[in-house]
C-alpha cells in the first residue's frame, strides 16, 4: 500500500500525517516531541515512548523509522 508521511509545525507543535491511497490514518494528526540530535531531528509521540520507537529525519530529509532494533526503514524525501 503506497502512502506519505508529512511531518509539519503549527503553533509550535510537531505533528505528522499518514495518508494512505485509502484515506487518512488518524481522524487528528499525532502531537510529537521534537529533539535535535546530530544524525537529524527526532520525533516521537507520547504512544511511540512504550515501544520505543521514533522517526529521524536525517541531514538529508530523508525520513528514518526507528526502533530497539535500530534504523528498519528509510523512507525517501520526495
Amino acid at each position: 500500500m503506497d502512502s506519505k508521511i508529512t511531518a509539519y509545525k503549527k503553533d509550535g507543535q510537531v505533528y505528522i500525517r499518514e495518508l494512505y491511497n485509502i484515506g487518512p490514518l488518524y481522524k487528528e494528526d499525532p502531537v510529537y516531541e521534537s529533539t535535535e540530535l546530530d544524525e537529524g531531528i527526532k520525533l516521537q509521540s507520547e504512544n511511540d515512548k512504550d515501544h520505543n520507537e521514533y522517526y529521524i529525519i536525517n541531514k538529508k530529509g530523508d525520513l528514518e523509522f526507528w526502533s530497539d532494533n535500530g534504523n528498519y526503514y528509510t523512507a525517501q524525501k520526495i
